[in-house]
């Protein structure tokens, strides 16, 4: 293969990658120029005008693997609704999302579950939690981890913050994690709490998260995905939900499945130079 008469793309890429690590401090170029992102910076050329989270985000990301979104939309009042998950009311009201979340979230492990371990972040301690945790581990016995900030004296319970990356034993470990109305809570970079959770994604696996709207930082994600956020249909909400819980009439919800997918060097090395 010949590569002299795309010298000045190969110069370009160089130069390019150079411009995003002076911008971005945890940045790492000392990398060949054919290991690019798997997605490319946006436009390429325009990576240093995107916000430092997002430019962080994008250098990175794992140079094996493409990040292919499934899913990334609101949930809607057409979508599964599962009353069993009506349980655990507290001094906020009934758990008028859950009866969605939960659902949606089984039938796509259900969809994408290949036999492998199952993480099931920021589980929840108590209430409609617990009978979420119980529902996963009668499904997949014995392949679900479910880990939280606090100790639990549960069976399959350990402690881990989302916060924080992955300990050793995290890493490309789970066919699936799960991330059920958290991400968005939490006083962090969503991007980085995001990148955290998809370094335990083997390759071939799939990160499954909802949160709540207003909530994540749904903009970044449209950078950092180059996609667009979904509102399709009638969006669920506090008071037009099957269990309705009318202080919540302000918030919807939101769903997105990401799929780690390998991508092969021969590959990006021939787009590139197309």
């Amino acid at each position: 293969m010949h590569f002299g008469r795309n010298r000045p793309r190969l110069t370009q890429l160089v130069e390019c990658l150079t411009v995003v690590g002076k911008h971005a401090s945890l940045a790492d170029i000392r990398m060949s120029p054919v290991q690019v992102r798997e997605r490319g910076p946006i436009n390429r050329g325009d990576t240093c005008y995107l916000p430092s989270h997002v430019r962080r985000f994008m250098l990175e990301t794992d140079l094996s693997y493409d990040l292919v979104v499934k899913e990334f939309r609101k949930i809607h009042t057409n979508d599964i609704c599962d009353m069993q998950y009506d349980k655990g009311h507290n001094h906020n009201g009934p758990p008028w999302s859950r009866v969605y979340e939960y659902p949606m979230v089984v039938e796509r492990i259900e969809k994408h579950h290949k036999g492998g371990e199952i993480h099931n972040s920021c589980w929840g301690w108590c209430g409609v939690h617990v009978q979420f945790k119980e529902i996963l581990d009668s499904h997949f016995p014995e392949k679900v981890i479910h880990s939280d900030i606090r100790e639990s004296d549960l069976n399959g319970t350990c402690i881990y913050d989302i916060t924080m990356p992955p300990p050793e034993e995290f890493k490309e470990r789970f066919d699936i994690v799960l991330n059920v109305s958290t991400m968005e809570e939490v006083d962090h970079n969503h991007l980085e709490v995001f990148s955290n959770l998809f370094k335990q994604v083997k390759l071939g696996g799939v990160l499954i998260a909802t949160f709540d709207l207003p909530g994540l930082q749904v903009n970044s994600f449209e950078k950092a995905f180059s996609e667009e956020f979904i509102v399709d249909g009638v969006p669920i909400n506090g008071l037009n939900s099957k269990l309705s819980n009318p202080n919540y009439e302000h918030l919807n919800c939101g769903i997105m499945v990401i799929h780690k997918r390998k991508k092969k060097l021969l590959k990006r090395i021939l787009n590139f130079f197309r």
